[in-house]
Parts: structure tokens; C-alpha cells; sequence
């Protein structure tokens, strides 16, 4: 009985038959048409490319792209400047102030005069580089950037968290691009019912948020005594 299956064993697998050298002939004329199709896309578009780069409307698209650049590079070397000058003219600020101290606390005095005419030059002189003062506005929103707060009073007439006075001038440079010192200001602290509503909600917030552990405690305590019963 086990001859049979011997027999089987023994014979030889049956062979795939062999492609005919025209089938093989075939196979490389399709994969040698292949390659000249895709080296063909590969031309045509490199022509739409350049047909697209010399046409009227490529043109006008790289003349664009140049133009950004240059924009964007300009806009670079100016922040660039701008700050490098900002930082010489930040050290002469405090001569500056100086002077005006001077000027106002001499006004009445004759050789006192004198320093209108230096403060006057001197401003005119760091005017010529790109200083630019600036004040506050009342009611104006303070932004950190632009304002320092030296005292807060309640208003009537301005919201919280805005100018009532501005106490000393700023220094930028000409056209706002960058805050060189902040202005000095009294903030408004809005009505006193108005503070008095947001401490009121204030305290009550924080209320909640130290109830809130202690009402968790008895969940736990009630855990631990089921463990205790089980």
C-alpha cells in the first residue's frame, strides 16, 4: 500500500515550458517603448516649462516673484535698522529727560533760558534719526507695549483698564514700527460697584474652588468603609 505514494514522491515535477524568443523579444520591445514613452513625458514637459516661463503670463508671475523678494528683503534690512538705531538713540534718552528737567526747573532763571535751546537741539537731532514721541489719550486701552501703570483710581466716565492721565510721554521710532520707552500713565479702575462686582465674583470663584476637594472627602471616606466591610 505505501508503494503507491512512494511512486508518487518520485515523480518529477512537471517543468514550466519555456517562452519562445519571440515572446521574449516581445517583452523588451514593450519595455524599451516604456522607457521612450516616459523619456518623451519627461521632454514635453520640460517644453510646457519653458513655454509657460517665456509666455506673457510666466513672465509677468516671475516678475512678481522678484518683486515679493526685494519687498521682503527691504522690510528685513529696515526691522534691521530700525532696531540697531533704536538702541543708540534708547541711550540718549535719559539725557534727554535731563534736560527737560532742567529747563523746567530753571525756566524763570536767566542762564536757565539756555537750555531751551539744547533740549530744542537735541530733540531736533534724535527727530533726524527716527525718535518720535507719543501721549496717551484718556480712554485710551493701555497695552502693556505702549503703557506703564504709576497709579489706578476709580472712574465714572472711563472703563477699567484704561488711560485717565498720561503722566510722562513715550518714545518710538517714526511711524509706530517699534516702542523704544513706554509712556507713563494713571489707569482707570472703572466704579467702585463695578470692582466691587468682579471681587464679589472673584471671592466666589475661589470659594468653589476650595469646596470643591472637601466635597470629594466623604466620597472617599465611604470607599474606604466598604473595603473595611467587605
Amino acid at each position: 500500500e505505501a508503494k503507491p505514494e512512494e511512486e508518487e514522491q518520485q515523480q518529477p515535477e512537471e517543468k514550466k515550458p519555456e517562452e519562445s524568443e519571440e515572446l521574449k523579444a516581445l517583452k523588451e520591445e514593450i519595455a524599451t517603448l516604456e522607457k521612450q514613452l516616459s523619456d518623451k513625458r519627461n521632454s514635453l514637459q520640460v517644453i510646457n516649462d519653458s513655454l509657460d516661463l517665456y509666455s506673457k503670463a510666466g513672465f509677468t508671475r516671475k516678475i512678481a516673484q522678484i518683486e515679493n523678494l526685494k519687498r521682503n528683503q527691504m522690510s528685513v534690512t529696515a526691522s534691521s535698522q530700525d532696531l540697531a538705531v533704536g538702541n543708540v538713540l534708547l541711550e540718549f534718552l535719559p539725557s534727554l529727560d535731563r534736560l527737560k528737567e532742567q529747563q523746567t526747573l530753571y525756566a524763570e532763571n536767566d542762564f536757565g533760558k539756555n537750555y531751551a535751546g539744547l533740549t530744542g537741539a537735541m530733540t531736533t537731532s534724535l527727530s533726524s534719526l527716527g525718535l518720535e514721541e507719543y501721549t496717551l489719550q484718556p480712554g485710551e486701552e493701555i497695552t502693556p507695549l505702549r503703557a506703564t501703570v504709576i497709579e489706578q483710581q476709580h472712574s465714572e466716565q472711563f472703563p477699567a483698564n484704561t488711560v485717565l492721565d498720561c503722566l510722562k510721554q513715550g518714545y518710538q521710532m517714526k511711524g509706530g514700527s517699534s516702542v523704544l520707552r513706554p509712556a507713563e500713565c494713571i489707569a482707570s479702575l472703572g466704579t467702585e460697584q463695578q470692582q466691587e462686582e468682579e471681587e464679589e465674583e472673584e471671592e466666589a470663584t475661589k470659594e468653589e474652588d476650595e469646596a470643591a476637594p472637601s466635597e470629594e472627602e466623604p466620597a472617599a471616606e465611604t470607599t474606604e468603609e466598604e473595603d473595611d466591610s467587605t
